[in-house]
């Protein structure tokens, strides 16, 4: 009976799909030409169609099939997009990365670390520049959370904390509301973030059956954080609710999760792009890390959010023989590259508001290894943050797909970030007064070019070139 209600709903989900494609496509045929950068309907509703087919397919593979409620949710899923392809491919075409300046705050820096770090690694997150930390408090988690919180803000660092319901108790919302409401009495107004829930779109990790549970779970957060905000006095302010907190790149979902509950001031992903690969790398030739960020601001800006935050990337190293186990994984040098390229291109674009590497201190992705140990990707992050932070992105300079040049400025200065593509090279011509690595060291600035490569280097103009 499992399999054969599985048919039924691949039945059902195909004809949503052709559905997709015959209302995109018409939708397309009265539409004029489209713009450089825009995305069609057509595309959008065959897109997410075929998401939701790959998604069913899992759970039949992984599960035998899908329960009812998964089925009707599917459903939903599809009706729901289907009506909402038009109006996301108009605020896709109106964001237009690199074409606004973009202030770069120290706050842009995020790092994911345990609250017992906030005393035990102190001294790194000073030494890194780190701007906002993500915290994580499940039930009895709290007190942890709140010890680290003086410490974080003698240090200027913003706190996100991030709340999350036991894996088997999703359901359960009385439980939920008096965690929610021992958490915002004792952590805010310290702490003006909050992240609710985790992975809500996979149910081996955040236990939620569909997208339903997780909306009323993030129903119960809105009405507590509005009753706390209620209780006190204007000077003190409110809370900001972030989520869904989708893990990697399925925009399907986020959008859906929307429909039920939009009442988040920022829109958050586990924006992971391409975990074996680098940043620039574009599912469907189009959504690299900046393509995918505007999916997400584009969806937030349907439901009056305005900001998306990246709550959680990284990528697994392979200087150990767990990261080589892990499969995926990239070398050390690779992840320096790659955490930076990141950083400049998701926030020059403006395309995300903030980033949050995961994690300080791991065997497979931490900026220390699990001895301590700095990899190069500490030093990247930790020049990246101190070059950026307090600058301004002012625009893109014209060059082949395949190189990156972003110019900023900062403290009366001009300087360039620059680099390519895996495997590119390419003669940058500029007067560089000052040229600096990807981890700060300096380097010989000599005749009139400049050769980049994989790994971005910082040139600082000379008045000439500004």
């Amino acid at each position: 009976m499992v399999r054969s209600g599985a048919r039924v709903v691949k039945t059902i989900l195909a004809l949503a799909c052709l559905l997709f494609f015959l209302a995109g496509a018409a939708a397309q045929a009265q539409q004029p030409a489209a713009q450089p950068g825009s995305l069609s309907t057509d595309f959008l509703a065959r897109y997410f169609g075929a998401c939701i087919l790959d998604e069913v397919k899992w759970y039949e593979k992984e599960f035998g099939g899908l329960t009812p409620r998964q089925k009707d949710s599917y459903i939903d899923m599809g009706a729901w997009l289907l009506e909402d392809v038009g109006r996301l491919s108009e605020e896709w075409g109106r964001l237009q990365p690199f074409g606004q300046k973009v202030r770069i705050s120290r706050a842009c820096f995020g790092l994911d670390i345990s609250p017992q770090q906030a005393q035990s690694h102190l001294e790194h997150l000073l030494k890194l520049g780190v701007g906002a930390v993500r915290l994580t408090a499940g039930y009895g988690g709290i007190e942890a959370v709140e010890a680290a919180l003086p410490i974080l803000e003698a240090a200027q660092i913003e706190p996100l904390v991030k709340l999350v319901q036991p894996s088997d108790r999703v359901t359960d919302l009385t439980p939920w509301e008096a965690f929610l409401r021992e958490a915002f009495a004792r952590l805010a107004p310290r702490v003006r973030y909050f992240e609710i829930g985790t992975c809500p779109n996979r149910i081996k990790w955040s236990g939620y059956e569909a997208f339903y549970d997780y909306a009323e779970a993030a129903k119960v957060a809105r009405k507590v954080a509005d009753a706390w905000a209620s209780a006190r006095t204007s000077e003190l302010g409110g809370v900001s609710l972030l989520g869904p907190a989708t893990q990697d790149f399925e925009s399907y979902w986020t959008a859906t999760v929307l429909r039920p509950f939009d009442m988040f001031d920022i829109l958050s992903d586990h924006l992971y792009v391409d975990r074996s690969g680098q940043p620039e790398n574009a599912e469907e030739g189009i959504f690299d890390v900046v393509g995918k960020a505007r999916m997400f601001k584009a969806i937030g800006r349907l439901h009056g959010i305005e900001q998306f935050w990246s709550t959680q990337f990284n990528w697994v190293s392979t200087d150990t023989p767990e990261g080589v186990r892990y499969g995926g994984g990239v070398s050390l040098e690779d992840q320096a590259n790659y955490l930076t390229r990141y950083y400049l291109l998701a926030l020059a674009s403006g395309m995300a508001d903030r980033c949050y590497w995961f994690v300080l201190e791991a065997t497979l992705c931490g900026l220390l290894d699990a001895q301590g140990r700095q990899r190069p990707a500490y030093h990247a992050y930790a020049f990246l943050a101190d070059t950026l932070s307090g600058a301004t992105f002012e625009r893109r300079w014209p060059t082949p797909n395949d190189v990156y040049v972003l110019e900023f400025s900062k403290r009366g200065e001009c300087f360039l970030a620059a680099w390519t593509v895996d495997g590119g090279s390419y003669a940058l011509a500029v007067q560089a007064s000052h040229i600096r690595s990807r981890d700060g060291q300096p380097m010989a600035a000599a005749g009139d070019k400049v050769s980049l490569g994989p790994s971005p280097l910082y040139l600082t103009l000379r008045p000439s070139e500004r």
